[in-house]
């Protein structure tokens, strides 16, 4: 807290941030999606903060010169992004994990119709509960232990969102 008793804006974003993001991203399935939903509504708080309007150090300033006004869904995907931190395994399409799969010998999937592998892994993604939503990750994990595998999917990952 400041001395007026207000939470301090940018501790309190990156302290909450990564779990408003992962509870968002678990209830829609699409992480696109929850960025999207997370950024708008931190920007909106930020908006909303005494913080926000007394400290020249934020970035949302210019915004709030005469008054706050909500920061849009348009605006924030209008900015420049830089992807900070992924993870391979969260981001290979059914397709590839089928294909992988057959290529590295990796017989533990749950189905290698591709289709239906795509709506088991988005069900698993919203059963609710962290430990359950995890059951993917064995999969896209188990289809990555090769060289070969690790070169296919990684330089795809940072050129779009879904690993090829």
């Amino acid at each position: 807290m400041n001395g007026s008793g207000s939470v301090e804006f940018e501790p309190w974003y990156r302290r909450e941030y990564p779990r408003v993001l992962a509870t968002i991203v678990l209830v829609v399935g699409d992480g696109d999606l929850g960025r999207d939903a997370a950024d708008e509504a931190f920007a909106r708080a930020l908006t909303r903060t005494r913080a926000a309007r007394e400290s020249p150090a934020l970035s949302f300033r210019p915004i709030c010169e005469n008054g706050c006004m909500p920061v849009t869904v348009d605006q924030i995907r209008s900015v420049p992004k830089v992807l900070l931190h992924d993870h391979l395994d969260g981001g290979l399409r059914s397709e590839t994990i089928v294909e992988l799969a057959a290529e590295t010998g990796y017989d533990a999937l749950p189905t290698t119709d591709v289709a239906e592998l795509g709506r088991w892994m988005a069900g698993v993604a919203q059963r609710g509960r962290l430990e359950l939503y995890l059951e993917a990750f064995q999969h896209t994990v188990g289809v990555m232990q090769t060289r070969d595998a690790l070169i296919r999917v990684t330089p795809r990952c940072g050129s779009r969102r879904s690993c090829t």
